[in-house]
């Protein structure tokens, strides 16, 4: 494998973990203050320490804004097909599409500087290969649970790519008065980036509710990570002005450079 090809793999293998683990997070104009844990994760090289972040999530049908209490934020714009990952200390953000084969291809792009057609073209064929179709399952349970003054139901829901799988046991809540039409379809738009994602459309909309605790386990590459997700605070309101954008006079960095290791 070229130093290019290994590159590129690290970099999609990386952001894929991450959609993973931000599947189960987005939850619709819905306010929530939640807190997600994450053990330490080391991928091909990389480490991702552990951590415990409070953070509050805004959403819409077709917008998702994620705080996290480490001042970055995530943003994912389904009406543009970007996400944006935002670093407010350093006042820089990255951009990418949110579509597998766009976001490979602007990976790619950023860093092919030193390399060749065929370089590129195996690259490509790699990440294709590495994430396969994408596959979802969810199974209802009869499992109940009293989770702060929500009543709630446990359903599994399960994605299966060629790189790894994500399972995630997700409690869900009727007890809100919420659109949960907009609810998935503001999850969806964090679920885009990945190959097959129509099929996990209709899958996810026959969750009845809204998860409240969600704790995903994802095996990938041979590493397994479990995180959770916990909402302590939920209501309807208007968002704030601006929440859904980039703020002025932020930079605009590249990918590679805002993973650990990829910069230059």
């Amino acid at each position: 494998m070229s130093r290019f090809t290994g590159t590129v793999v690290v970099r999609v293998a990386m952001f894929a973990a991450l959609i993973c683990a931000l599947a189960g997070a987005a939850s619709a104009d819905i306010y929530m203050v939640q807190v997600h844990h994450t053990p330490e994760l080391q991928m091909m090289g990389q480490t991702q320490p552990a951590r415990t972040d409070t953070g509050s999530v805004w959403v819409t049908s077709d917008k998702v804004a994620s705080l996290t209490g480490d001042n970055t934020s995530i943003i994912v714009r389904a009406d543009l097909g970007k996400m944006y990952m935002i670093d407010h200390g350093a006042k820089k953000y990255t951009e990418l599409p949110v579509n597998f084969n766009d976001m490979v291809d602007s990976i790619m792009a950023e860093a092919a500087e030193d390399s060749d057609d065929a370089q590129l073209a195996q690259a490509k064929e790699m990440m294709k290969q590495m994430m396969g179709e994408v596959k979802m399952t969810v199974t209802p349970t009869d499992s109940t649970q009293k989770i702060r003054d929500w009543d709630t139901r446990k359903y599994v829901a399960e994605i299966t790519m060629s790189m790894g799988t994500t399972v995630s046991d997700m409690w869900v809540t009727k007890d809100v008065d919420i659109n949960y039409e907009a609810l998935w379809s503001a999850t969806n738009a964090m679920l885009a980036i990945l190959p097959g994602f129509d099929d996990m459309i209709a899958k996810m909309k026959a969750i009845e509710g809204m998860p409240v605790r969600t704790i995903t386990t994802t095996t990938m590459m041979g590493q397994k990570m479990t995180s959770t997700f916990e909402v302590i605070e939920l209501s309807t309101k208007d968002a704030p002005a601006g929440i859904y954008e980039v703020p002025e006079g932020y930079t605009k960095e590249s990918f590679g450079k805002s993973m650990p290791g990829m910069g230059e």
